[in-house]
């Protein structure tokens, strides 16, 4: 017994294939994995998946017959893009991209990974922090069940143009920012601590903010 137990804890993935049905959560979080086999497709009642701290560089097609997935982690993996049959995903409401792809070069999201953001209608939570990105992808004021949208320690010197329509939770600490959005009446909560920009936000800026939205909490030096 005590054998098999351990060869469950050091081949989740294969036990989790063995039993492909049965399986819901699955982490492989930090597991040195460069890969994913596209039998992950076979894991049809997946409801939760950490890819964390793998330097994964691509995932399979077949990650798109996930078809109940509903939480991704791929925080600190190395990958370049998504494959297309991401859009698939569209039971998906938990999304963490952060570190995931260095935008160091371009300092933007690649337009492919930004459009099938787009199309991920139910998205509720959405990490893309630590990616150098300077704009954040238009695509992303489009999720409208979106509630939580992590930016931190990007690029950023100037905020979102427009912002998910119920957005609760917007975190923009370490950035360059020296002005803060027009923010919505639904927001309840605002990072913006560790700014790494010339001027810091105005203390007036951040007063307006709270007095016209007395629900709003903000998170700041």
């Amino acid at each position: 017994m005590l054998i098999a137990l351990l060869i469950l804890q050091a081949n989740p993935l294969e036990s989790a294939l063995a039993k492909p049905n049965h399986v819901k959560k699955l982490s492989l979080a930090r597991q040195e994995l460069q890969s994913l086999p596209p039998e992950v497709g076979k894991l049809k009642k997946l409801q939760e998946l950490d890819l964390s701290y793998n330097p994964i560089e691509a995932l399979p097609n077949e990650l798109g017959d996930l078809a109940q997935l509903e939480s991704l982690s791929l925080r600190c993996t190395k990958l370049k893009k998504l494959p297309d049959s991401f859009v698939q995903l569209t039971k998906l409401k938990r999304l963490d991209l952060s570190s995931a792809m260095d935008c160091e070069d371009v300092f933007r999201m690649s337009p492919q990974v930004a459009a099938i953001l787009g199309k991920l209608p139910n998205l509720v939570e959405l990490r893309i922090a630590f990616m150098h990105i300077k704009t954040p992808p238009a695509e992303v004021a489009t999720l409208t069940k979106l509630r939580l949208l992590d930016l931190s320690f990007n690029e950023l010197t100037t905020p979102p143009k427009t912002l998910p329509p119920d957005l609760i939770e917007l975190d923009l600490s370490g950035n360059e920012l020296q002005a803060l959005p027009e923010l919505g009446k639904k927001l309840i909560r605002l990072g913006i601590s560790g700014q790494r920009g010339k001027k810091p936000i105005p203390p007036e800026q951040i007063e307006a903010l709270t007095k016209a939205n007395p629900k709003l909490k903000v998170i700041a030096d």
